[in-house]
């Protein structure tokens, strides 16, 4: 199994705007879609897109409102991500949150759950046990289930 990881932050952590919001995504977001347009379609030309699990997420949420240094801060309650490719049904949307987008409401996915469903999509079974150098089991993840909505 093989798996890349591409960083498309030229700016040097500048994904992580606590100010200057619209400056910092003004410029990132348009190379941003370029690049992953690009993979997509390049994956597609070459008929790789069904056999590439295509995860695109951070590590956690941003507040819904913006702070008084015109940037967004952490927060852990609601985040997105986007999967395509090995077999997740495109246009499927899991979850809903309420109108001011900080709180979920309808299928509230968890960080093991997303864990559970890339596992899962790359033939290894999320429940299963490791041993550690001593012989002691470790579970692979400690919570979470392959989100149904995008297994086919």
């Amino acid at each position: 199994m093989r798996f890349i990881t591409l960083n498309t932050d030229a700016y040097s952590l500048a994904w992580d705007s606590h100010s200057a919001l619209e400056r910092d995504y003004g410029e990132m977001m348009p190379l941003y879609d370029q690049f992953l347009t690009a993979l997509v379609d390049g994956l597609t030309d070459r008929g790789l897109y069904d056999h590439v699990l295509l995860l695109v997420a951070g590590e956690f949420g941003r507040t819904a409102r913006i702070n008084g240094n015109a940037g967004r801060d952490h927060w852990g309650p609601v985040s997105a991500a986007l999967m395509g490719g090995a077999g997740v049904p495109g246009g499927c949307v899991v979850g809903t949150t309420n109108d001011r987008g900080d709180t979920p409401l309808t299928s509230p996915v968890s960080p093991g759950d997303l864990w559970a469903t890339v596992y899962h999509k790359l033939g290894i079974d999320p429940h299963q046990t490791l041993l550690d150098e001593l012989g002691r089991p470790i579970p692979l993840l400690s919570q979470g289930e392959p989100v149904q909505e995008l297994i086919a």
